[in-house]
């Protein structure tokens, strides 16, 4: 008889790597027992997908980098206030975060490696979208928001982080990343999209009226002179 009598659960998730499982055999009548251990190793966890913090759909989340044992730790979708997880501060003046926020750990990963994650959220991104994160920065210890550098093509939205730098919310280079952000769109980028051809008041366009006559009269004297 095996008797597994590690502390992993069925059905449950552990952090990646290797863990030593211990066992125990007995023969048929149990009166004799062997103790030892196995060593097992967990494959990180490199994508992830659930339903939007604000309904709007499934949004789904790869990466790629950051060694053989980088994978995520903390996942969750979150809303840009009224969870525990929000940013504390308010966002950006005239910012909208249609998808809400995402919230997440990575770990396992190479002290000092860069690692890229692509979000694909369930609707096209509209023009001007820029990634928005909340946390201090290498030049600003204290917490704000600010724009993560980033490519946004259609639905899709892919930026690079590096353990320790710009976008780990740690700004150590210990192997973790600490990460909270999303697309925002912004009201005014999109208005500003959207150019109308103002119309002419009617003085000025009878004042272009007169002109045109004049310039047509003199055009008709000068034929006149020349036959």
């Amino acid at each position: 008889t095996l008797n597994v009598t590690t502390g992993l659960i069925s059905g449950t998730s552990t952090a990646a790597g290797a863990s030593n499982v211990s066992i125990k055999c007995s023969d048929v009548d149990g009166l004799s027992a062997t103790a030892g251990t196995l060593a097992i190793t967990i494959a990180p966890q490199t994508s992830f997908g659930a339903a939007s913090a604000t309904g709007t759909g499934t949004i789904s989340v790869a990466i790629s980098g950051g060694g053989a044992s980088c994978g995520f730790g903390v996942r969750q979708f979150i809303p840009v206030s009224g969870n525990a997880a929000s940013p504390p501060a308010a966002p950006p003046a005239g910012t909208a975060f249609p998808h809400g926020l995402f919230d997440f750990t990575l770990k396992g990963c190479i002290p000092g490696s860069a690692v890229t994650l692509t979000v694909t959220y369930p609707a096209a991104l509209a023009a001007g979208t820029q990634y928005y994160k909340y946390g201090p920065t290498p030049s600003n210890a204290a917490a704000t928001w600010y724009v993560l550098p980033s490519t946004v093509l259609s639905s899709t939205v892919t930026f690079t982080i590096v353990d320790g730098g710009l976008g780990d919310d740690d700004l150590n280079a210990n192997g973790t990343i600490v990460d909270q952000g999303g697309p925002s769109v912004v009201p005014a980028i999109v208005a500003a999209a959207a150019v109308t051809v103002p119309t002419l008041h009617p003085a000025t366009i009878a004042l272009l009226a007169l002109l045109l006559a004049l310039l047509g009269r003199a055009s008709l004297g000068l034929s006149r002179r020349t036959f």
